[in-house]
């Protein structure tokens, strides 16, 4: 793989800037301002912040079996 590995990002993530990203999680919104609009965003939208510990990413059996874990505990 060619240019894989960036000279110019940083190796350690605790170096990076803090990322976000739509988890899919909660989404509210009256039906009036979707069939507007098309879409679930609009001018005022505004994020919710979920822990961690709240929002696992399932993929696989593996994250399932971490999710059932975090649930039980």
């Amino acid at each position: 793989m060619k240019d894989f590995l960036k000279p110019d990002i940083p190796a350690n993530r605790q170096e990076l800037p803090r990322y976000y990203r739509l988890n899919g999680a909660i989404y509210l919104a009256c039906w009036d301002f979707i069939s507007r609009r098309d879409s679930w965003y609009g001018p005022g939208t505004y994020a919710y912040i979920m822990p961690r510990e709240r929002s696992v990413d399932i993929d696989g059996e593996i994250d399932l079996m971490v999710a059932q874990l975090i649930v039980t505990s």
